[in-house]
């Protein structure tokens, strides 16, 4: 069988090809909710492979762990724990609440699209944050640039990102699966 199998190969095809590819398509053609989804799932793909040694499903811990560190705003602070908040109002309502927000423990996030500021907020709306479409894509994009050379200068965690890469959506040409 002829199929990628290279770690770095499957980064690429999986990073690069697949979640970076596919939020760029959804955004150039207008889908600005379906870009948010994306990216929220890219995030969560990105603290599926940064989880511990031995932990077998990814957390909310992870999830924040892996933002607080990778995702970083250009004209703003939004915390790891309010990502999180914003991709479960997303992925589980479609929205921009959640059980976070609704305690208030997390600002809730709405969007913008189109330029401006990445990050901004109103005094007159507190426990509010306007966040970019376009900064948030690209904070997470630069994200994933941070980790892989953290990554590439660590073999041990190398190592096992490799081992759960091929447990990942991976997309081959039928040529080269011959």
């Amino acid at each position: 069988m002829n199929q990628i199998s290279s770690p770095d190969q499957l980064l690429d095809n999986i990073l690069i090809k697949g979640i970076c590819a596919d939020i760029h398509f959804v955004l150039m053609n207008k889908r600005i909710h379906a870009a948010i989804l994306l990216t929220y799932a890219g995030m969560d793909a990105m603290a599926t492979l940064d989880r511990p040694a031995g932990v077998d499903k990814v957390s909310r811990m992870d999830f924040v762990r892996w933002t607080d560190t990778y995702i970083q705003f250009k004209d703003g602070t939004i915390s790891g724990l309010e990502l999180y908040s914003a991709r479960c109002a997303m992925l589980h309502n479609y929205g921009s609440e959640s059980d976070l927000t609704r305690t208030g423990e997390a600002r809730q996030i709405g969007y913008t699209a189109g330029g401006g500021p990445d990050v901004m907020t109103k005094e007159d709306v507190p426990g509010l944050v306007l966040v970019s479409v376009e900064g948030l894509i690209d904070a997470f994009f630069q994200g994933i640039q941070k980790y892989m050379k953290s990554l590439l200068a660590n073999p041990n965690r190398r190592m096992l990102v490799a081992q759960r890469l091929p447990k990942m959506l991976n997309e081959f040409q039928l040529k080269d699966l011959k």
